[in-house]
C-alpha cells in the first residue's frame, strides 16, 4: 500500500497524517486531516485504514453524462391507470 496522501477532496490542499497516540489523545488511533483549515478529517484505528479511506475517491461522472442526467426524467409507471 502506498503511504502518500491525496490532496484534500474539498479544498485541494495538502493533507497530513498524525498518530493520536503520540499526542496522548488515544492509544491506537490515526487521523488524516486537511492542513488548510477546512477542518476535514478522518480517524481510524490503523494507519493503513486511515490512509486508504482518505485516498478513496469516487469515480467522477463525465461532464457529458451529467448534462444529460435530467434530459429525460423518469415518468410514472404506465401500467397504472
Amino acid at each position: 500500500m502506498r503511504e502518500e496522501l491525496e490532496l484534500c477532496p474539498f479544498c485541494g490542499k495538502k493533507a497530513y497524517l498524525a498518530s493520536l497516540g503520540s499526542l496522548g489523545i488515544y492509544d491506537d488511533s490515526w487521523q488524516v486531516y486537511c492542513g488548510d483549515g477546512c477542518m476535514v478529517r478522518t480517524n481510524y484505528s490503523t494507519k493503513e485504514n486511515v490512509i486508504k479511506t482518505w485516498n478513496a475517491r469516487p469515480t467522477p461522472t463525465p461532464k457529458k453524462e451529467r448534462s444529460n442526467m435530467n434530459a429525460n426524467p423518469p415518468q410514472g409507471r404506465k401500467d397504472r391507470g
